[in-house]
């Protein structure tokens, strides 16, 4: 006897073995690494005399929900977003200004399905009146890290915008690669800043990472300069404060800060007994696990008696070249009767047990300036992207640089214009433009226990500064 298996019980085998049948994707292969984009949008960007409420931007595959976050339109205008995968709708949410021109720009935010960031942002124009303004100003923004950099532009008329209190109409987020665009504005001045804007604000808020472009930018005839911004971090204006002294053996005292300190002499410090009496100071050296405490040496002993560190302010000074505070130049504490370490037989092997030092190279060389920016000049030597070395050089006059690592250096020079020895990015408030920063062609290959000579670094004419 046959037993008959009822028709849908046939039917869901039959799906299951198809699914099952399905061809799987082969693993191991080359991860695709796309950026996502946009495919099209209505309107079409460029349209004129447009009247509705909506935009639609369609993308070319899926894109997560933050880039409902990414959306920024100029002039401000307030909107809601709906999201549905490969399309978002853009409303927005109060009347549009008659005969202006709309730039919706999609940042970069956000992440597609393979959870690439797109590599710039996306801009959409249309106009309210019969003509788009097609001005546009791009350029590149340099900043570690580089995630999470917006670019604010102010346009200058009358007035010059405070920009920690009047949000940016311009806002634009820069691309993976360092670049951004903003479009659809008029011919006029503009100011530009890059910020890490944390809060979203639109304002460059203190402590916030921050670049200003060296010079306000005109479009003329919709076109201008490309502009180059470098974002440093916040400026340091709080002088280091001296918050002890503290006895650690019979001849050396620690003297602690409250941030770390880069230079220090021991001339700038006293230290006196209780009756007045001064102990002579050997040497004085910030510590190298402790950046924010330095080592008093002396040549005289103490007892248990109480003594007092008094400190010139002046000559003590933190990585921002602040000088110590005034009001915090002295410190009592309390001697200590403690023998120092005498030197261990550890100390005094032959030098081939010792770890050897890195060997180094130098070079003898010569700036040429050919663009008329009239100086100071500070020479930036990296190696793998970090500043190796620093100095001032005067175009014409040949200079030693010794101590470098072996290998491959490349240079920066920096206008130095406020002569303070490093490169300035910039300041929201007081406004400060920032100090140009120019990108050498020289790059010189350092030998080990070799001196080059010879060498030329040289700014050529095209990089005359306004």
């Amino acid at each position: 006897m046959t037993l008959r298996r009822p028709l849908p019980y046939l039917l869901v085998v039959l799906l299951v073995m198809a699914s099952c049948a399905q061809v799987v994707p082969p693993t191991g292969g080359p991860r695709d690494t796309t950026p996502p984009r946009v495919d099209t949008t209505f309107p079409p960007t460029r349209t004129t005399r447009f009247t509705g409420s909506k935009l639609t931007i369609q993308f070319a595959d899926y894109v997560d929900q933050g880039v409902r976050q990414a959306i920024r339109i100029q002039p401000s205008t307030r909107f809601s977003t709906s999201w549905s995968g490969d399309e978002l709708d853009v409303t927005f949410l109060e009347p549009l200004r008659p005969d202006a021109t709309y730039s919706v720009t999609v940042g970069t935010d956000f992440k597609g399905a393979n959870g690439q960031s797109p590599a710039a942002a996306h801009t959409i124009l249309f106009a309210t009146g019969n003509v788009i303004d097609t001005g546009r100003i791009t350029g590149s923004v340099t900043a570690t890290p580089a995630d999470g950099i917006d670019v604010f532009c102010h346009p200058i008329s009358d007035s010059i915008p405070n920009v920690t209190r009047t949000p940016a109409p311009y806002r634009i987020g820069v691309g993976s690669n360092g670049t951004f665009s903003v479009d659809g504005l008029s011919d006029g001045r503009y100011r530009l800043l890059a910020v890490r804007d944390a809060n979203r604000n639109g304002l460059a808020d203190a402590g916030e990472d921050l670049g200003t472009a060296t010079a306000d930018v005109d479009v003329t005839n919709g076109q201008s300069p490309p502009m180059s911004i470098v974002v440093g971090t916040p400026i340091d204006r709080i002088r280091p404060i001296f918050t002890r002294a503290r006895a650690v053996t019979r001849r050396s005292i620690e003297l602690a800060f409250s941030e770390a300190i880069a230079t220090v002499d021991a001339s700038a410090i006293t230290i006196t007994d209780s009756t007045g009496s001064p102990l002579r100071v050997a040497s004085a050296l910030p510590q190298r696990q402790a950046a924010d405490r330095v080592v008093v040496r002396l040549v005289d002993s103490m007892d248990r008696r109480q003594y007092r560190a008094v400190l010139d302010t002046s000559a003590i000074r933190d990585r921002a070249g602040l000088a110590l505070a005034d009001s915090s130049r002295e410190r009592t504490f309390r001697g200590n009767e403690i023998a120092d370490a005498t030197p261990t037989a550890d100390t005094a092997r032959p030098d081939s047990t010792r770890t050897a030092r890195p060997e180094t190279g130098s070079i003898i060389a010569t700036f040429i300036d050919s663009s008329g920016n009239a100086g100071p000049y500070l020479l930036l030597l990296l190696g793998k992207g970090a500043l190796v070395q620093s100095r001032t050089v005067v175009p014409g006059t040949p200079f030693t640089v010794d101590s470098l690592p072996a290998g491959e250096l490349r240079a920066q020079l920096v206008l130095d214009k406020n002569a303070n020895g490093r490169h300035d990015t910039g300041e929201a408030f007081p406004w400060s433009f920032a100090e140009p920063l120019f990108t050498l062609p020289t790059i010189v290959s350092v030998r080990s226990r070799w001196t080059l000579e010879g060498i030329r670094f040289v700014l050529p004419a095209t990089s005359a500064t306004p």
